[in-house]
């Protein structure tokens, strides 16, 4: 059974038990880091966003590597972008293009609303890299009329099925 990674606090311990953060002074030092040079430049031209927030610098090298987050935090905080960074960036990092009937992640959302915002945040987050990665949603009550499925879909639970 996989180990679930849990991230509930907002620094992390050092050696000797001092409270270690670690600061990014932009998106562009984190993105040199952890992201790819397409995710970087949207998040600066896109969304116009300095630097990570606490939520986002934490979550996404940990989903970066593969493991499970599970995270809590206020409204506005940015844990859309927290869960989204590294799903686009491992489908760039697969370094294939889409292939018909490939899709290659799923967001649920709960609502109508939420489905709305995640994909135009998705969009926005994607606009430098459409070559690669295509993405739709399908809101509740409506069906998926498309012949192929786009690299990543959101949709609520209801929609899915």
């Amino acid at each position: 059974v996989e180990k679930r990674e849990r991230l509930f606090k907002d620094a992390e311990e050092d050696g000797d038990g001092a409270q270690k953060e670690e600061h990014f002074d932009s998106w562009e030092t984190f993105g040199n880091r952890y992201l790819d040079r397409r995710v970087t430049r949207a998040l600066l031209k896109e969304f116009g966003y300095e630097k990570p927030t606490l939520i986002q610098s934490q979550c996404i090298p940990v989903a970066l590597e593969g493991k499970d987050i599970l995270c809590k935090a206020k409204t506005g905080s940015g844990k859309t972008l927290a869960y989204l960074i590294p799903m686009v960036c491992q489908i760039l990092a697969s370094n294939t293009k889409q292939t018909r009937s490939s899709c290659r992640g799923v967001v649920l959302a709960p609502s109508k609303e939420l489905c709305v915002q995640v994909h135009e945040v998705l969009e926005k987050l994607c606009s430098l890299c459409y070559d690669y990665i295509s993405t739709d949603v399908i809101l509740p009550g409506d069906g998926y009329a498309k012949s192929d499925l786009p690299s990543i879909l959101v949709c609520s639970p209801t929609s899915l099925v």
